[in-house]
């Protein structure tokens, strides 16, 4: 049975690949792991990937960059809508281990609604923003819900 799959930027994921694959994971059972790290899967990919996730009960990494139990997206420039579909879908899901969201043109306001959805998001352990144009105040939030949320650790 599988439960890893990847495709990194040799195989160019697009968005519409991308959301090929969302609509797979909202049925999957099995799947652990998925890593999309260095591909073009942009905003619309992004957020059917985060609606996906709503309803998937087994993947337990998103990682946005290189781990792998992760789903990663990493440098896919996702962008604020994409991102914010993902923080949306972090309120819901009870299965996500990692989250890894570099280097996807993620600003400041993004960021406050992803540390606000670990408020009820109790399965997350660890969180990777670097590389976004983030603000000082944002970094020290994302601290403070580090230290709230004791199972959580962030690069």
């Amino acid at each position: 049975m599988l439960r890893r799959a990847s495709s990194s930027s040799t195989t160019s994921t697009t968005s519409e690949d991308s959301t090929a694959i969302a609509k797979a994971l909202e049925t999957n059972e099995r799947l652990e792991t998925l890593n999309l790290d260095h591909n073009v899967i942009g905003s619309e990919g992004a957020m059917a990937i985060a609606k996906a996730l709503e309803m998937n009960e087994t993947l337990e990494t998103l990682n946005l960059d290189h781990n792998d139990e992760t789903l990663n997206l990493d440098h896919n420039d996702i962008g604020s809508e994409g991102a914010m579909a993902i923080a949306k879908a972090l309120e819901m899901n009870t299965t996500l281990q990692y989250l890894y969201l570099g280097s996807n043109n993620i600003g400041s306001e993004v960021a406050v609604a992803i540390v606000k959805a670990l408020e009820t998001n109790q399965t997350l352990l660890w969180l990777g923003l670097d590389g976004n144009p983030i603000w000082s105040e944002v970094n020290a939030t994302v601290s403070e819900a580090t230290v709230r949320n004791q199972r959580l650790q962030s690069p």
